[in-house]
């Protein structure tokens, strides 16, 4: 068993504690950057917001399916017997079913009226950013649970070091982590994070702060 530890953190640099470099930075008002930069952040938007609306309405349609697919027998059954308790829970599982349907539709909802919100705050200028460096990722693990079929699971809140800032939540443009074994600048092997896709450690960066999201853009 691995053994996570609340407070555990599993940095992109492989060491104990985050890479912090304090540098000097200013927050600036969204109307002073460059448009590049406000186009590239609302696309990115607009794509996050299609993936996670993709995956609600892809689980819409394996509930209808499934559930149709359930409804039928029990349905039929209680048909077929005209008895209290077969009319009970075929009527039970008709409202089970259409309660998670109806919280499905108001997720899918609130993912596009927070995308266009966000949008609207690019385009509207009201937002904050700021150029910089990335110089670490870190992920802390802050709950663990156990069960048998799967095992030790745990929780973990990340957040990305710009300039000796902890930048959380946030989201990067193209770019996703995953947990690996790799040797620290001590020597010893550790956990650590691995990057794929366009940022890295030591990268210039751009933020971009809607609400309580930052983007993280490449420069």
């Amino acid at each position: 068993m691995r053994g996570y530890v609340i407070g555990e953190k599993i940095t992109l640099t492989g060491n104990p504690e985050p890479c912090m470099i304090p540098r000097p930075y200013q927050w600036e008002r969204g109307g002073s950057m460059p448009k590049k930069y406000q186009r590239t952040a609302e696309k990115m938007v607009r794509e996050s917001d299609k993936q996670t609306r993709g995956l609600v309405r892809g689980i819409i349609v394996i509930l209808i399916i499934g559930g149709a697919l359930g409804l039928i027998p029990s349905v039929s059954i209680a048909v077929i017997c005209d008895s209290f308790g077969a009319w009970v829970y075929a009527l039970f599982s008709v409202m089970l079913v259409t309660l998670f349907l109806m919280i499905l539709l108001f997720l899918d909802r609130s993912v596009k009226k927070e995308g266009d919100s966000r949008v609207t705050a690019l385009q509207a200028y009201d937002f904050q950013w700021r150029s910089g460096t990335l110089d670490d990722v870190v992920r802390e693990i802050v709950d663990i649970t156990y069960t048998p079929e799967n095992g030790e699971q745990y929780k973990s809140k990340t957040s990305a070091s710009v300039d000796g800032e902890l930048i959380s939540p946030f989201e990067m443009q193209d770019t996703r982590f995953s947990t690996v074994k790799k040797v620290n600048p001590a020597g010893v092997p550790v956990q650590a994070l691995k990057v794929h896709g366009t940022l890295k450690a030591g990268d210039p960066v751009v933020l971009v702060r809607i609400g309580a999201t930052t983007l993280i853009l490449p420069q």
